[in-house]
């Protein structure tokens, strides 16, 4: 579940690109965790995720092996995404949460350089 602790935790930087996510009366949150263990690796909404309506969020969460240094290729669904600056350091966390508009899932938001556990 995305929380707004989770979101607006003091003394760790956020990045808004919109106003904090609000989800409404009957909107779902979905939620896939990747650990990058491979020098590139492909992103694309899970399954469970297809069935998104306009206004349901998805957080995907990203960790770093303690390696680092691993590279993100995004499903072409996933959109405005040039100002997220994920960075690379090895046994760190990464998230980014996304709103669904249409065929797209807008970012919305992002954290990073959180522990990996």
């Amino acid at each position: 579940d995305v929380c707004s602790s989770d979101l607006l935790a003091p003394s760790r930087e956020v990045f808004i690109k919109t106003a904090p996510a609000v989800v409404s009366t009957g909107a779902k949150v979905y939620q896939q965790t990747h650990t990058l263990t491979a020098p590139s690796t492909s992103i694309t909404p899970t399954s469970g995720a297809a069935s998104a309506v306009d206004g349901d969020l998805l957080k995907v969460t990203l960790i770093q092996d303690g390696t680092g240094g691993r590279v993100v290729t995004w499903h072409a669904s996933f959109d405005d995404l040039e100002m997220v600056e994920l960075r690379k350091l090895a046994n760190k966390r990464s998230w980014i949460l996304f709103r669904k508009e249409g065929t797209k899932w807008n970012a919305e938001s992002w954290r990073t350089d959180l522990p990996a556990a």
